[in-house]
């Protein structure tokens, strides 16, 4: 089972390839600018370095969101395409799953908060726990205690961070996982494995859109 995968959902583009739930390569652009470019460069560099072509892949993996608006239709285009030209399934993962994967990969079955900083003061938050999960949230910094159980915890994010303040002044027992700061593809590659695995996913996946888009329709003539 090779799976290719693709983040450009948190301002990087990101590509990888796994096999049979092992990561074998990962490439990564930091310039949010050149996403659309970069993309299919990358994935041929991945697929000519590992001498596979579209038709070797089983199946192809995206991060769904949250994140830049721009960014996750990117990846979620262009993982479509491929999936439509090659036959093969595409497997929606959310920044959350992936980060709760790859700490769960790491050996961490703590209860897990999952903050990404959304900017303008607030954060996309989910928890995650053996009982339950939390819907996915966009929250003010001081509404995060409102999805947390009377219990320890684990944060893992790049918003951790914007958060401790608040979870201070509630006197909230928790730790902070550094090394899992934002999603990328081979995090994605190997959730979308688990996912396959369990048969968990949809067949058609949308892009998560927590915030509205900003863009207003413009207004028609004599109308305010």
């Amino acid at each position: 089972m090779k799976i290719l995968s693709i983040d450009t959902s948190h301002g990087i583009c990101s590509t990888a390839l796994a096999e049979n739930g092992k990561l074998i390569s990962v490439k990564t652009d930091p310039e949010p600018s050149r996403q659309a470019e970069r993309l299919f460069l990358n994935i041929d560099d991945i697929l000519k370095e590992n001498q596979l072509t579209y038709i070797d892949i089983n199946a192809i993996a995206a991060d769904i969101g949250p994140g830049s608006f721009t960014g996750v239709r990117i990846g979620l285009a262009a993982t479509r395409g491929i999936a439509l030209a090659a036959n093969i399934p595409v497997i929606g993962v959310t920044g959350f799953e992936a980060l709760v994967y790859a700490a769960k990969h790491q050996g961490i079955i703590d209860d897990l908060l999952v903050v990404l900083d959304a900017r303008r003061g607030q954060v996309f938050a989910q928890f995650f726990s053996n009982d339950a999960n939390s819907e996915e949230l966009l929250l003010d910094y001081s509404e995060i205690t409102e999805i947390l159980p009377n219990k320890n915890i684990t944060i893992i994010g790049d918003g951790a961070a914007l958060v401790e303040p608040i979870l201070q002044n509630h006197n909230i027992n928790y730790s902070v996982i550094d090394n899992l700061k934002i999603p990328d593809a081979g995090m994605v590659a190997m959730a979308a494995f688990e996912k396959i695995n369990s048969g968990n996913y949809s067949k058609n996946p949308a892009p998560l859109y927590i915030r509205k888009p900003d863009a207003k329709l413009p207004k028609q003539a004599g109308v305010e």
